[in-house]
């Protein structure tokens, strides 16, 4: 019996039934921490999806955050290099900010916007108008 498969037909529970397995979803459930023993977290079709490495986690693919996304170090970076400051309300980029479509400033009613362009000489200020 060693060398065969242990199979279960309807579902198990293990150590008073801190871990299910359920038998229709495969869903696994558990109470207590969960140790990735190999440090990586395979897709459905056996492709590493989530890497851990010490505290680090990488993720192979493309990651979606479907709410809020939380950074607490005040730094977004691409690969090695710095690319997003953040403090408090204000956003520093390291280089170019590129915006593909159109730019909306959401909050800021009145004050001034810097643009500076490589293509147009010289520094454009674009005054908002105030609030009404």
């Amino acid at each position: 019996m060693s060398n065969q498969k242990f199979k279960v037909k309807f579902g198990l529970e293990v150590g008073d039934a801190a871990t299910t397995i359920d038998a229709t979803t495969g869903d696994i459930v558990t109470t207590g921490d969960i140790t990735i023993g190999g440090n990586t977290i395979k897709s459905s079709g056996g492709n590493p999806a989530l890497q851990l490495n010490g505290g680090d986690v990488t993720a192979e693919g493309n990651l979606y955050v479907n709410g809020i996304l939380t950074v607490t170090s005040n730094t977004i970076k691409s690969s090695t290099l710095t690319a997003l400051t953040l403090a408090g309300s204000s956003v520093t980029a390291a280089n170019n900010l590129t915006v593909t479509s159109n730019l909306v400033l959401k909050g800021l009613t009145s004050g001034t916007v810097t643009v500076h362009s490589p293509v147009v000489a010289g520094v454009q200020v674009y005054t908002l108008p105030t609030a009404q």
